[in-house]
Order: C-alpha cells, then sequence, then structure tokens
C-alpha cells in the first residue's frame, strides 16, 4: 500500500491500531525465518539483535524475533533511505 497519501490522522490510527493488536499478540519468529524477511545472512540478523536494532525473546532454548520489531526496523529503513521517484520515458 502506498502510505505516501495517508493523512498523520489516519497515519497514528493505523500505528495506534497496529500497537493495540501486538499486545493482544506478540508475535515471534525463529531466526531463520527473520533472516529469510530481512534477506540478511545469520551473522548480520545476530549483528542487528546485538545491536539492539530488533527485539527477540528465549522459549525454552528456542529464541524468536517479534514480528512487530521486523516491522518497525523495515519502516525505518524507509524512512532513511527512500526510494527516489522516477518518471518512465514513453517507449517508442
Amino acid at each position: 500500500m502506498d502510505q505516501s497519501n495517508i493523512s498523520p490522522a489516519t497515519a497514528r490510527d493505523i500505528k495506534r491500531l497496529r500497537a493495540k493488536l501486538a499486545e493482544r499478540v506478540a508475535l515471534g519468529v525463529p531466526p531463520a525465518t527473520a533472516e529469510r524477511l530481512l534477506n540478511v545472512s545469520h551473522k548480520s540478523l545476530y549483528v542487528m539483535l546485538n545491536a539492539g536494532l530488533l527485539d527477540s525473546y528465549k522459549v525454552g532454548r528456542a529464541r524468536r524475533v517479534t514480528l512487530a520489531s521486523i516491522e518497525d526496523y523495515i519502516a525505518r529503513q524507509i524512512e532513511a533511505h527512500p526510494m527516489p521517484r522516477t518518471r518512465r520515458r514513453p517507449r517508442g
């Protein structure tokens, strides 16, 4: 969804809704899944975890990375490095 056309009030409402959903369902994925979602190596994922860029928790001996932290990381990256808008040239 193109979020550049969303008003600030709507964006705040979306953020509040996501926060409520995150409180109800704290979803986590194994590191291998987080690596695939972020398209990073195993080492890079653990560097990000150790730097505090992603949140994780343990269930027994298994580590889980929260989906909310993955989404937040992606949103921060998009804000920090926006894609330039380019116009397509007509063919011909």
